[in-house]
């Protein structure tokens, strides 16, 4: 049973000799929803100029922050009249975060690709050994020529850096594994953990003295 009978191509039943009772089916024409696009916000410095931006800084009136007794209060007002004065020579946008695509994927690695998974049609179709060897070797194929290409890529990259540390460790960390986006887990109360923390960064300062007077006072020889 179906809600919506629009969808459904065909349906049956099949046989099986597992069980008492037999297979129903029913094939339905079913589309991906497309992904919907990410946007950022970025700041445009197209307008923006030091010199005047320097100039408007020196007008505002950070004074006013000494009026409240928080430090909270403090630097919200502080934010909120720094922004007041970057809000107008950078102005925020909104842009859409394109795919870019693979560097290294030349135009013959795509026909390979689209050879590799020519013969995994024929392969599932026929189940074939004929057609899995073909397919087991493009495979490998493929995997190959991506590595070789990927590896011509960054040595171009480095190159063209011309010495730039920026530009090269921008390639290294590119080539990088992504760190886990997962949040560290604390099974601990919010108390506990509290008070972990402030016993931390309370003992950070004394720590540090305790070891930079011993570094200091250390011979150099014996």
């Amino acid at each position: 049973m179906t809600t919506n009978k629009d969808i459904v191509t065909s349906s049956g039943v099949l046989t099986s000799s597992r069980n008492d009772h037999n297979l129903i089916y029913l094939l339905m024409h079913l589309t991906v929803p497309r992904a919907r696009p990410s946007y950022m916000s970025i700041r445009s410095h197209k307008k923006y100029g030091p010199t005047k931006f320097l100039e408007d800084l020196q007008l505002v009136p950070f004074h006013m922050v000494n009026y409240f007794d928080y430090i909270s209060d403090q630097l919200y007002m502080y934010g909120i009249l720094f922004l007041d004065v970057l809000n107008e020579h950078a102005l925020i946008k909104r842009i859409k975060i394109k795919v870019k695509p693979n560097p290294f994927v030349s135009p013959e690695i795509k026909q390979l690709m689209k050879t590799r998974d020519n013969w995994h049609r024929r392969a599932m179709k026929t189940n074939d050994k004929l057609h899995w060897n073909p397919y087991k070797f493009f495979t490998q194929d493929v995997k190959r020529e991506i590595h070789l290409a990927e590896r011509i890529y960054v040595k171009s990259q480095v190159i063209n850096s011309k010495g730039n540390t920026n530009s090269v460790w921008k390639v290294i960390n590119h080539c990088l594994p992504k760190e886990s986006s997962c949040l560290p887990q604390f099974n601990d109360s919010h108390e506990n953990m509290a008070n972990s923390f402030n016993k931390y960064f309370s003992s950070v300062g004394s720590l540090t003295a305790l070891k930079a007077g011993q570094f200091v006072y250390q011979p150099l020889c014996k």
